[in-house]
């Protein structure tokens, strides 16, 4: 690896991982080193809160995986943040419990920044995969279009 000022995202992240130590012990949410306390001047932190940044989620099975990403210079990405979310069992992502935990996590995670956009990931085994022939329609009616034909061929609810 280089020197601590040209690390990557990637390098930083695997040293995490690779950390023996494990911060669950004191606190339930596993919060980045990368980003300074809520006191504490960070002029970096200053710098990507302009940016557009990408929040990814992931739901998993144990915890709540989240990550902040903003465009670096060039093409590369650069993480700015992360944080993870023990669960206790596998709540129903319908129930009520869920949906506070996740909102709440969120709110804490992103702060005031208001330019981001979230992407997750859905585990394989929770996805329905069908065929659906549709008729010619314009391509902004597709998604209507598909909608109908999987509401006839499948109930499910709105």
């Amino acid at each position: 690896m280089t020197n601590q000022r040209t690390i990557s995202s990637t390098d930083k992240l695997l040293n995490v991982i690779r950390d023996k130590k494990s911060p669950l012990k004191t606190n339930p949410y596993t919060k980045s080193p990368l980003v300074s306390s809520p006191g504490e001047d960070s002029s970096i932190k200053s710098f990507f809160s302009r940016k557009k940044s990408t929040i990814g989620v992931v739901v998993g099975y144990n915890d709540i995986k989240l990550v902040k990403i903003a465009q670096a210079v060039g093409k590369k990405r650069e993480l700015l943040d992360y944080m993870s979310l023990p669960m206790e069992g596998e709540p129903s992502k319908d129930s009520p419990q869920f949906i506070r935990l996740l909102k709440s996590a969120l709110i804490e995670f992103i702060g005031t920044n208001k330019d981001f956009e979230i992407w997750t990931t859905v585990s394989s085994s929770k996805v329905e995969m069908r065929y659906l022939r549709i008729p010619k329609v314009p391509k902004k009616e597709i998604s209507n279009a598909v909608f109908w034909m999987y509401k006839k061929e499948v109930p499910f609810k709105e």
